[in-house]
């Protein structure tokens, strides 16, 4: 079809008889331009993204984003950005896009520096469902930032521009496209990637919504990938003392060089940013302390025998004794039946059953530090999914969360960095979702004297 002008013009895309029409320019990027535009067909408003002038001869460039709308068609997901319609406007491939309106989260941090722990929390997790319905789908989104992350007006999060999204079956590219200050050490190094690259990625962005910088800094991309590959991110609690360790550890299991030392995907990332969340807004202790001779049996109140909480009352006479003996005997028949209802069963079954048997055990863990190694019992409730671990100074506290465990089955913790010639106290909790059971512990650990 004959095009009746360019994009630029601000005219007509000629897509199906001119379907769509340009009304304002939304922004440009490195190789394409975004306009606001109207669906004529359907009425409504549209996000069109075209390959500048000057892009197009460029195979790599066209490729890029032929790919960028083969993948983000296949993406269906309300944390990511919806595609109706790709075309050709001449020889310009384009792209038409659910326009939202809002701002980047580069745009927020820019202006407010550092957000709340939870409201970074809070965003995270929402990439974090995105990246997992991409990732599922075999696609690698390869340039998550904060440019990239959309807030919407009515509190929406959406992942923006797979523009170098990759196929997972895909030949890896030999350059690391991206942006240095968010390229995870295998993309800046040209390794192969997979969705653990997506969460290192997010990592950055985490640690830059806490700290108001990103880990790594530098003139020059190529001092920023090297030192993504090479060096360790300065401490969360450098720029913010009052992180909660919880998200400490989040935010450190992402940025590991290593992508078989991250989440292992995108959704038990989201699952440990919502445990998080339900630890409240400090992340501490939301329980008085409890003494170290605390018993658990007293918290399966479940398990107690039922009994008899009959009013006292004087019984006169052989017919009321009579009486008493038989309902006390009808008791015990339904008791057995009504344990075997189903529905009895099953509120026995959503019960949320502590750990057991909780022990701590320090141990030298690098130069001049210490570390203690955990262990514990499983939890005996189907509906465990994990564990909270806290840790103080003090048997009897305050407590405060300091990783989360994914997994009724895994039943160790390593808390690593500790001061030398100190005893650590630790208590763990099952998790069920948002739920916490009663705590198992505490269980003291002493760090040795002196480390090499």
């Amino acid at each position: 079809m004959t095009s009746t002008g360019t994009v630029t013009e601000r005219t007509t895309i000629p897509s199906w008889g001119g379907r769509y029409e340009i009304l304002g320019l939304l922004g440009r990027g490195g190789t394409a331009e975004v306009f606001e535009a109207a669906d004529r067909l359907l009425g409504r408003r549209v996000a069109v993204k075209v390959l500048r002038e000057g892009a197009t001869p460029d195979p790599q460039a066209g490729a890029r984003f032929r790919r960028e709308a083969r993948a983000a068609a296949a993406l269906n997901h309300p944390n990511i950005v919806t595609v109706h319609d790709v075309g050709v406007d001449g020889e310009r491939p384009f792209i038409v896009m659910e326009l939202v309106h809002g701002e980047p989260l580069s745009d927020l941090l820019d202006r407010e520096v550092r957000l709340s722990f939870g409201r970074a929390a809070t965003i995270a997790q929402a990439v974090a469902h995105g990246l997992a319905c991409a990732h599922e789908a075999g696609i690698v989104h390869r340039d998550l930032k904060p440019r990239n992350v959309m807030l919407t007006a009515n509190g929406l999060v959406k992942v923006l521009d797979f523009g170098i999204a990759q196929a997972l079956d895909r030949t890896p590219v030999d350059e690391p496209l991206g942006t240095a200050e968010y390229l995870s050490p295998e993309q800046a190094t040209g390794l192969p990637l997979d969705g653990r690259s997506d969460l290192y990625s997010l990592g950055v962005v985490m640690y830059e919504m806490i700290a108001g910088r990103p880990p790594f800094e530098g003139e020059r991309a190529l001092a920023v990938m090297h030192q993504h590959v090479h060096d360790d991110p300065p401490p969360l609690a450098q720029f913010r003392a009052d992180v909660p360790a919880a998200l400490q550890s989040i935010v450190d299991r992402c940025l590991r060089k290593e992508p078989a030392g991250r989440y292992r995907d995108a959704r038990a990332l989201a699952l440990e940013l919502r445990r998080f969340q339900s630890l409240g807004p400090d992340a501490t202790d939301p329980l008085p302390p409890a003494r170290l001779t605390d018993k658990l049996e007293d918290d399966r109140v479940e398990d107690r025998p039922a009994r008899d909480r009959a009013p006292r009352a004087r019984v006169r006479g052989a017919w009321a004794l009579a009486g008493l003996a038989l309902v006390l005997a009808l008791v015990g028949l339904l008791i057995p039946l009504m344990a075997r209802h189903p529905s009895v069963a099953q509120a026995r079954q959503a019960i949320l059953r502590p750990a057991m048997a909780l022990q701590a055990r320090g141990a030298c863990g690098g130069f001049f530090r210490a570390k203690a190694s955990l262990a514990w019992r499983a939890s005996s409730s189907r509906i465990a999914d994990g564990y909270v671990v806290y840790r103080s100074r003090s048997p009897n506290g305050p407590y405060q969360a300091i990783g989360i465990v994914p997994g009724r089955a895994v039943v160790r913790f390593v808390d690593e960095r500790l001061d030398l010639n100190t005893t650590y106290y630790y208590r763990v909790r099952a998790t069920s979702g948002s739920r916490l059971s009663a705590f198992t512990g505490p269980a003291g650990a002493e760090t040795p004297f002196f480390c090499l």
